[in-house]
């Protein structure tokens, strides 16, 4: 009797400890993303499990004082040390992507990132956005199209991301004249953003293009729309924020920003997406939270459709829109290049006091 209570208590702590036979997705990425895979992973298995077994996530450790891609390296090591993780979700800085994806390559383990392609990542990265490339041509091209500036302003976070960025804008924006191209000052202080919106508007520009957070263009964008009236800011897609979204006082009203969400795909399928996501976590969804609840649910359709171990899932995920339909994610559909680049095309957003709302792309005029 007390060798079977003894073995009921052991299987209870297993169960606690998530130690259950279970095919796991491991997530580097913050709150909002974790809370969309987990939602994920919730829907897939009140929905019938796979094969019997459960899909868990295991959550990336981030709570150290390493650099990112110090950070970055150890969470990939330590996915790719466990044989029950599959695939990984992953939301990180460039030179965090770096250092993880020569780790996801030595580990054979297929990873699924949030942002655009900086530059080529290796077989087993697959990247949610286009190229940083397309995401350039995008926003000049529109900023062109659209507002037909004469002077811009480029400023781009302190990082990998924001100098890559800020190089390609810069390169496509034809004759437009770039008095001011700068990174805003890393920890975002008060005195340092005050001194960046001076010479912003010092500048005199038409168009400012945001290459990085939207946390110091909070603290300064009504400060430049009192400056100059008729500013137009254009975010790259590192703008979008939960703090966007709800856009309080409307603090971000007239923001034009690159997302890779397509609700036009299905609004009916987005829209509902949407309430479940603002009931289950009590916030709005952006475009990473999106692809990340796209990205669990893509990885629970390859394990049932019989692709088990990770070069099965990598062999999958390469087959989408070849062999096999793009995934109908409910940011739109979901399929790769030969790079495991996204083959998405980037929309354009303007947040409002309504909300954010697409912004229909002008006619391109007849030769």
């Amino acid at each position: 009797m007390r060798a079977a209570s003894l073995s009921l208590l052991l299987l209870l702590a297993v169960a606690a400890c998530g130690g259950e036979r279970a095919y796991r997705v491991g997530v580097a990425a913050g709150p909002l993303v974790y809370d969309a895979a987990d939602l994920a992973t919730k829907e897939v298995n009140a929905t019938g499990r796979i094969d019997g077994r459960p899909l868990r996530l295991t959550k990336g450790d981030t709570l150290d004082k390493s650099t990112g891609a110090e950070r970055a390296a150890r969470l990939a090591r330590g996915f790719a040390a466990d044989t029950a993780v599959r695939a990984v979700v992953q939301k990180t800085d460039a030179e965090g992507l770096e250092a993880a994806a020569r780790i996801y390559e030595s580990g054979a383990l297929p990873a699924l990132v949030l942002g655009p392609a900086l530059a080529p990542s290796g077989r087993w990265v697959f990247h949610l956005l286009p190229r940083a490339e397309d995401e350039a041509e995008l926003l000049a091209t529109q900023a062109r199209r659209i507002w037909a500036p004469k002077r811009a302003v480029i400023v781009h976070s302190p990082d990998l991301y924001g100098r890559r960025m800020a190089a390609l804008v810069r390169e496509r924006i034809g004759d437009v004249e770039v008095p001011l191209d700068t990174a805003y000052p890393a920890g975002a202080d008060t005195a340092g953003l005050g001194a960046l919106a001076k010479r912003i508007a010092d500048a005199k520009p038409n168009v400012v293009f945001w290459l990085g957070d939207s946390r110091p263009l909070g603290e300064i964008f009504a400060q430049l729309r009192n400056d100059i009236p008729d500013l137009r800011v254009l975010g790259s897609d590192a703008v979008e924020a939960a703090r966007v979204h709800t856009n309080d006082g409307c603090n971000f009203c007239g923001l034009v920003f690159a997302r890779a969400v397509d609700p036009a795909a299905d609004t009916a399928k987005y829209a509902n997406f949407q309430y479940r996501f603002t009931v289950w976590m009590g916030r709005p969804t952006t475009s990473d939270a999106v692809l990340a609840y796209d990205a669990v649910g893509l990885l629970a359709q390859a394990l049932r459709a019989g692709a088990r171990s990770r070069e099965q899932l990598r062999e999958y995920l390469m087959s989408l829109g070849r062999s096999r339909p793009a995934y109908p994610g409910y940011g739109g559909p979901i399929a790769f290049d030969s790079a495991g680049v996204a083959t998405r095309k980037l929309q354009l957003a303007e947040v409002t006091g309504q909300g954010i709302v697409p912004v229909p792309a002008p006619p391109v005029a007849a030769k």
